[in-house]
C-alpha cells in the first residue's frame, strides 16, 4: 500500500465513523482519526494500519460513552470526547 492509499482510507474511516456515529462530533472523531493513525506512523508494515485506526477509534468512542463525562485518567479520549449522548448505542 503506498502513502497516498494509506490516506486516502484513512480519509474513508472519517467519513464511515461520522456517518455511523451521527451524536459524537465529527472534529471530535476526526482527531481521534488523526491521533491513533499518527501513533502508528513508525510501524513498518502499513496494510492493516486504517484497519488498525478504525479499531482504536471505536474503543475510543466505546470508552467514553461508558464513563459519560468523567474524565479518564490517562486516556486522551477524555479530552477527545467529553460528551456523548448516551441514547446513541455507542459500543452496543
Amino acid at each position: 500500500m503506498t502513502g497516498d492509499e494509506e490516506l486516502l482510507q484513512v480519509e474513508q474511516v472519517i467519513a464511515r465513523l461520522i456517518t455511523r456515529y451521527p451524536t459524537v462530533s465529527p472534529l471530535d472523531i476526526e482527531r481521534s482519526v488523526r491521533m491513533n493513525h499518527q501513533r502508528l506512523r513508525s510501524g513498518r508494515i502499513r496494510t492493516f494500519v486504517p484497519l488498525l485506526v478504525e479499531k482504536a477509534v471505536l474503543r475510543d468512542i466505546a470508552v467514553a460513552h461508558s464513563a459519560g463525562e468523567r474524565d479518564i485518567p490517562g486516556h486522551e479520549v477524555s479530552r477527545v470526547f467529553p460528551k456523548l449522548d448516551r441514547a446513541s448505542g455507542i459500543g452496543a
